[in-house]
């Protein structure tokens, strides 16, 4: 093999580790996208809902509005469960669900309609899988302090 066959060789074999490194560069942006783009209809629509339940005059409204809103929680932890969510765009929806849900089951009238919605050992598991989980520490994707979430 000629000298000159060999730097061809090597020009092309480095052009080639560019292309790939830069097509990994694009597939992680597009990840963080999808994520951003999914984290924000999550929030939007726990947003609605939230705004529905309190809105709602009466206990069986309440307790319809309060179904449709935990449905939602049970969803964005479902994603985390599942790894549909991996990058740190997620991590202000990981901390809110990490702050809301034991909040919300330590409230006496929350923990009643969390009691009345619950129907079997698997509903809300996937709430129960994600509050087991440890919670992220301050500035961190990184988990490491264990979680205090006791949902049920």
């Amino acid at each position: 093999m000629s000298v000159a066959s060999l730097f061809v060789t090597a020009g092309a074999a480095y052009l080639v580790v560019q292309q790939l490194n830069y097509a990994g560069l694009a597939l992680r942006a597009q990840k963080t996208s999808s994520d951003i783009a999914s984290v924000l209809i999550v929030w939007e629509r726990l947003d609605q809902h939230w705004v529905r339940f309190r809105s709602a005059k009466t206990d069986e409204a309440k307790r319809f509005e309060f179904g449709q809103l935990i449905s939602y929680y049970e969803m964005a932890c479902s994603l985390f469960r599942d790894k549909v969510f991996t990058t740190r765009a997620t991590r202000t929806l990981h901390e809110h669900l990490h702050e809301i849900l034991p909040v919300m089951r330590a409230d006496a009238t929350f923990k009643e309609l969390f009691d009345d919605l619950r129907t079997d050992e698997s509903t809300f598991e996937n709430i129960v899988w994600f509050c087991k989980q440890p919670a992220p520490s301050a500035g961190d994707q990184r988990h490491t302090a264990p979680n205090q979430c006791e949902v049920f």
